[in-house]
């Protein structure tokens, strides 16, 4: 459009230059001045801009001028066998030919490409009015040459879309306005770039820009300040920057870096203010989040190093730093080698390993042993990785110290290892369980009390104790509501089928494992086969009922005198139920006088047996005197574990043995009574005869 009218402007000039040869002008001018014609003659020739006459009929040459001739590279005789049809490519004459139909009596500027002889091609401006040329219908054209004007026009076009590209790729947008006239302000608004119109949420040209269109877009929180400082620079001309809040139509908050500076006269009157706004709101919120980085690197429980490609240290952490007992800013600019327990070589070769891993797998994560400043060894689990920061690769390692946990993993490895031997080789069985039933672990002792030859074929089996294992289905819901409302079960007995169907009495230890939300996990405890214990148990019962049918008092106790066992016998005997002796010390329970128990236990320790009457006591209280024997009881290894003791009531015996005594004490007292009466009378019988004498 600018090519056009710079175009248009020059047509004019020469057309002020050039009379238009019109048919009646051609005529009045032959009859008025005949010589007009050598006139125009000399203002064709002699015209700087290339000039021709064309004839409308067959667009052949009909004059030219040398200017055209300089311009197009043809002389003149070769401009006159010639065209327009040779000058125009195919396009412009289709152009051209479209215009001589709907132009013919009106004068036409058009732009156009032309064609030099040597082939180039040139952009003009052509000027075409109508006249007439040795009395045939010709038009006049001027052509100037505007090829280097398009191409200054299209640099600045370019010149102005680079520089509106790059403000919006910046979100930097500028803005000026004209202070010469500051009473005028109305007249003499400021003018906003497109990229400055986007910065403040608004399409390009969207509002009428005023000099308080950038102070009702700022924060209300900031808008006297920056109105008094704009006033302050207009006063003094000194440069402005600052960084503003932004309120958007949609209510959206942006951050805005705003500069400004006052242009000059050569008197030194401000004449013009500009500046630019950007948009920062990014690099404000990437700034917040360096710093916020920089804070979280600071408080790391970890230690974080960087070091450069020379493997020297850039940085550290205070927690880096405490780790190594170095004191803050002592490591910078030393080698990360000195903090490695290997020696130097050593050292350093192990730093060139671990860059070049990162090299070529971006990171490095293992386990280093390294030394303190005081010389002290301890274990860092360490992960290395690498990022460039002014074109050249730095390290950066973050460093835990697992001194502590690595020697906790070795505590419970050993742990582990105790507790597989004691899984493996108890004699209990062990297991986890679904709640279901379904066995999820378990140790050989299980597997063989369950008559499996190993823990695998029991878990390959898909054995389900919920399902096949209790002999008495009662069992399992009874185990299932207990665990259910306890959490745990201790000497659960149940009889359960074995693999090949035959029986095993257990006795279960289980408890409920549960998740962090309290859902139940699995069961996990141990069994103990006691079909022996049962049998012996039933064998204990069946001898027991035996001991019941005695009338003697049958009592086990254990070598510390509580009761252990006490028969039906004993009950009749001292009026005590089994429940209630049941555990209590004899001695306590039947004795009155613990001295010749006392002296009955030493003899049983030393001889095994002892036999004798005591005198116990019953309930009811009263005194029996009792036949007692006591066997010492031993164990598998000859060791003492209790004693058996039976005691005969002896009262009655002894009380009929006492009437016996008594009478015969009398029986003896009345035969002594007689004798003597006897020899009494034997000594009085002379003397009566005699005392009447």
């Amino acid at each position: 459009m600018k090519s056009s009218a710079k175009a248009s402007i020059l047509a004019k000039r020469n057309r002020a230059r050039v009379v238009n040869p019109g048919a009646r002008e051609c005529k009045r001018n032959e009859e008025i001045l005949p010589n007009r014609e050598e006139q125009y003659r000399l203002l064709f020739e002699a015209n700087p801009t290339p000039m021709w006459v064309w004839e409308v009929a067959s667009l052949r040459f009909l004059a030219v001028n040398n200017a055209a001739v300089r311009q197009y590279g043809y002389s003149c005789e070769e401009f006159l066998a010639r065209t327009l049809r040779d000058l125009c490519p195919a396009e412009t004459l289709e152009k051209l030919e479209r215009t001589a139909d709907t132009a013919a009596d009106s004068a036409e500027t058009t732009l156009c490409r032309h064609l030099r002889k040597d082939g180039s091609a040139i952009l003009v401006s052509v000027y075409t009015s109508p006249t007439i040329f040795g009395k045939r219908p010709a038009r006049l054209a001027i052509a100037t040459d505007v090829t280097e004007q398009q191409r200054a026009d299209l640099k600045i076009r370019q010149s102005e879309a680079n520089l509106a590209l790059a403000q919006r790729v910046a979100h930097l947008g500028s803005w000026e306005v004209d202070v010469t006239n500051r009473e005028d302000r109305a007249n003499n608004p400021p003018r906003w770039s497109d990229e400055t119109f986007r910065i403040f949420g608004l399409e390009p040209g969207a509002i009428e820009v005023t000099h308080d269109s950038f102070f009702r877009l700022l924060h209300p929180e900031e808008r006297a300040a920056a109105k008094k400082t704009f006033v302050e620079q207009l006063r003094t001309g000194q440069p402005y920057c600052a960084d503003h809040r932004i309120v958007r139509p949609d209510g959206s908050e942006r951050i805005v870096h705003v500069v400004s500076d006052t242009v000059r006269n050569s008197a030194g009157r401000a004449v013009r203010l500009g500046g630019t706004v950007q948009d920062i709101t990014e690099k404000k919120r990437a700034e917040e989040a360096l710093q916020m980085q920089a804070r979280v690197i600071e408080s790391m429980a970890e230690g974080v190093v960087v070091a450069d490609e020379a493997g020297m240290i850039v940085t550290s952490n205070p927690t880096f730093e405490r780790m190594f007992g170095y004191a803050p800013g002592e490591l910078v600019g030393r080698s990360v080698s000195i903090l490695n327990a290997l020696e130097d070589a050593a050292s350093e070769e192990l730093v060139v390993q671990v860059m070049e891993t990162v090299r070529q797998n971006s990171i490095w994560v293992g386990e280093l042993e390294r030394r303190r400043k005081d010389g002290a060894l301890f274990v860092t689990r360490t992960q290395v990785s690498a990022f460039f920061s002014a074109g050249r690769r730095h390290f950066f390692a973050v460093e835990e110290d697992i001194t502590a946990r690595k020697q906790t993993e070795e505590t419970l490895r050993q742990t582990e290892k105790k507790f597989r031997s004691i899984f493996e080789n108890a004699v209990e069985g062990i297991f986890q369980t679904t709640p279901e039933g379904g066995i999820l672990a378990a140790n050989p002792a299980l597997a063989r009390i369950l008559g499996f030859a190993s823990p695998e074929e029991l878990m390959e089996a898909r054995y389900d104790v919920g399902q096949q294992g209790y002999v008495d289905p009662e069992r399992r819901a009874t185990f299932k509501r207990l665990i259910d409302t306890q959490d745990i079960v201790n000497g659960f007995e149940s009889e359960l089928y074995r693999k090949d169907g035959s029986k095993v009495w257990v006795s279960e230890n289980s408890r409920t494992v549960r998740g962090a939300g309290g859902e139940i996990l699995y069961f996990e405890g141990t069994i103990e086969d006691i079909t022996e214990r049962k049998r012996a148990q039933q064998c204990i019962r069946e001898q027991a009922e035996l001991l019941n049918l005695a009338h003697d008092a049958i009592i086990v106790r254990d070598l510390e005198d509580r009761i252990e066992f006490w028969n039906r016998g004993a009950e009749k005997l001292y009026g005590w139920t089994a429940e209630e002796a049941r555990g209590r010390r004899v001695i306590d329970l039947i004795y009155r006088d613990a001295q010749p128990f006392t002296a009955a236990k030493e003899e049983l320790l030393r001889n095994g047996n002892w036999r004798g009457e005591l005198q116990h006591v019953c309930k009811d209280g009263r005194k029996l005197i009792i036949n007692s024997r006591w066997t010492l009881v031993r164990g598998e290894t000859g060791e003492p574990e209790s004693v058996l003791v039976i005691h005969t009531d002896v009262t009655e015996q002894k009380k009929l043995e006492a009437q016996f005594l008594r009478s015969q004490r009398l029986e003896s007292i009345g035969t002594l009574a007689a004798g003597v009466a006897h020899d009494l009378n034997n000594i009085l019988a002379p003397i009566l005869l005699v005392s009447p004498l």
